[in-house]
């Protein structure tokens, strides 16, 4: 029986502490967990590199599983208070279980210093704990599972162990069980030590009698990792002493039409102040394909592209000019001052040679220091619309048009031209603009405006009504692009597209054009149907 004398003496177990345990992705630091129907046990703990003899001492574990909790110490006939007072052995705990006699539920809780060395965020609903990048990734770090088990990241345990200097101990206790006697299973009882650099066990087996028959063998020990000298942990100061990278882009094209690159280093690079003679000036512009975006827009939670600034929460932030169709162009200088390496190598992906140039907007704002308004359609229609609700508001005491609720904010904030010109994006951004304008329409107030009340079903109808009392100018133009723009809805997103959508579809020349021309026009519209709100409703707050 082969097989089952290789499961007794835990010939698979032994194999995977001393060539896997302390060398995953994820260490487990607390917790039960099946290996090869054995029943183990792992806990983890850090002890002082002084002291690191006493680990050796021999294979037992040198921490509780439990809680260390402040108090007072007493030494002989000295009592003092101890803030984060050591286990017997020195050793520190990682993972605490709290518990409270029954009378509210226990809990886990992992070190405190490591959750605020590591600024850790916990989501509560998953027992996820995130670290935030610099980029504005959301990198987990630690988790705690439905069965009470909790993993480290090796990395952020070694951070944190280099941090203290204090090594990484990972104690095991695995369990095997097999019934009948060891006569029966052809075994004999057994004990042994294994003593070697950076593990200490021991493994023993004999028999059980009571209440049942039965053979068993335990493996219980620990894995013991040292840290790394304290300038390598990583942590502020120590992290400033890295050297930041800097990336190449193309910034123009040679004599045969190869692309020419130069480091985005502000310090290698020409100013207005003398630097680097013969270098790329600081503001050269550089190209890049819009779908660089793409990133940004989907993650409207953390990042904000707009009008000429891209921005991640507070972390970084970074001019942009956004105002072509095509292309997003960057001083060569801001890539590297401004962007962490990370996003640097996600902007680079999309870099080109191109033959545009500055938007004129660009150049006015940087070059010659005024005052401008977007031009290109999805950012000009979005700061009109902005302006042209705050005015409203002001001057009326209501809302036009009904703030999308924080579900739905993104509706607004990720409108934009078509980027990968697809039917599915187009979709969406007319759901969006549909959502922000006509399903936003405030129709309890636009209601209370009628001179002769009358029974009307729908927001567009409603303000057709009151346009139509009101004897306003040219408004069946703008109620007609309404209509058809909730049409173009409704038979594109509500339903199957069929006969309907290619009517629609035709009106607005999408059998002619391609999606980003054709949303291009229809913000252009909605862009009309603000001013044409703007001068009827508003004549003097613009």
């Amino acid at each position: 029986m082969p097989d089952l004398r290789e499961y007794f003496y835990q010939t698979k177990n032994i194999d995977f502490l001393k060539k896997t345990l302390g060398k995953e992705l994820w260490i487990q630091v607390s917790g039960n967990r099946n290996m090869d129907a054995s029943s183990a046990v792992f806990w983890a703990a850090l002890m002082p590199v002084e002291t690191i003899d006493e680990a050796y001492r021999d294979f037992s574990w040198n921490s509780h599983i439990g809680t260390q909790c402040p108090g007072f110490i007493e030494y002989g006939n000295k009592i003092t208070y101890e803030a984060n007072p050591l286990s017997f052995d020195s050793c520190l705990n990682i993972v605490h279980y709290r518990e409270f006699y029954g009378i509210k539920p226990n809990y886990i809780e992992i070190s405190e210093e490591f959750r605020l060395l590591n600024n850790l965020y916990h989501d509560t609903n998953t027992n996820i704990f995130y670290e935030i990048e610099e980029n504005g990734e959301c990198i987990e770090v630690a988790k705690i599972t439905n069965d009470n088990c909790v993993y480290i990241k090796l990395k952020s345990l070694m951070r944190y162990a280099t941090a203290k200097q204090m090594a990484l101990l990972l104690f095991f206790d695995i369990r095997v069980k097999i019934p009948g006697s060891l006569l029966d299973n052809g075994f004999e009882a057994f004990s042994d030590t294994v003593k070697e650099d950076g593990i200490f066990f021991g493994l023993w087996g004999d028999e059980q009698k009571i209440p049942e028959i039965y053979s068993y063998s335990v493996l219980m020990g620990k894995k013991i990792l040292m840290p790394r000298p304290v300038e390598e942990c990583g942590y502020a100061p120590y992290s400033y002493n890295k050297t930041k990278e800097y990336l190449d882009y193309i910034i123009g094209i040679d004599e045969y039409g190869e692309p020419i690159t130069y480091t985005s280093n502000p310090d290698e690079l020409s100013n207005y102040f003398g630097a680097n003679p013969g270098g790329p000036h600081y503001l050269t512009p550089v190209f890049f394909k819009k779908e660089v975006l793409q990133r940004y827009l989907s993650r409207p939670d953390i990042f904000s592209v707009e009008a000429g600034y891209l921005r991640c929460q507070y972390l970084w932030g970074i001019e942009i000019d956004n105002e072509h169709k095509d292309v997003v162009s960057v001083y060569l200088g801001d890539l590297g001052r401004d962007l962490p390496v990370q996003e640097q190598a996600h902007w680079k992906q999309y870099n080109i040679a191109t033959d545009e140039k500055l938007s004129t907007n660009a150049i006015k704002k940087d070059f010659l220091c005024a005052f401008t308004q977007p031009e290109i359609s999805d950012l000009k229609f979005k700061s009109s619309f902005e302006q042209f609700a705050n005015t409203w508001r002001k001057k009326y005491q209501w809302d036009l048009f009904l703030p999308l609720s924080q579900d739905d904010e993104y509706n607004f904030k990720t409108l934009h031209l078509p980027i990968t010109g697809g039917q599915e994006e187009f979709d969406h951004l007319v759901l969006s603009l549909v959502k922000t304008m006509i399903d936003s329409l405030n129709e309890k107030e636009i209601v209370k405006q009628f001179k002769n009340p009358t029974d009307l079903r729908g927001g567009i109808s409603k303000l057709e009504y009151w346009f139509s009392e009101l004897n306003l100018s040219d408004y069946q133009q703008q109620i007609k692009f309404l209509r058809n723009l909730q049409e173009l809805r409704s038979a594109g997103t509500g339903h199957r597209k069929g006969k309907g959508y290619k009517k629609i579809a035709e009106v607005f020349g999408l059998d002619t054009d391609n999606f980003v021309n054709v949303f291009d026009r229809i913000l252009f519209q909605a862009n009309a149907f603000i001013l044409f709100l703007t001068k009827n409703f508003l004549p003097n707050e613009s």
